[in-house]
């Protein structure tokens, strides 16, 4: 959980449903994501920084 609590935006790839952390001993892992846990996400990152207008998710 660690790893997420660090998580930046550069951190998601929404095409490929997956996040890349980065652990505390500094190796690199890749999480998938599942599609509704990725469309949390997306809302989520856009209500949060204001890009709702015009929002468009598909499923």
């Amino acid at each position: 959980m660690n790893e997420l609590s660090n998580l930046r935006v550069r951190n998601l790839n929404f095409e490929e449903k997956q996040i890349h952390v980065l652990s505390k001993g500094g190796k690199k892992g890749v999480v998938a994501v599942s599609p509704p846990s990725c469309r949390t996400l997306k809302i989520t990152y856009l209500c949060e920084n204001g890009l709702t207008i015009g929002l468009r998710i598909k499923e």
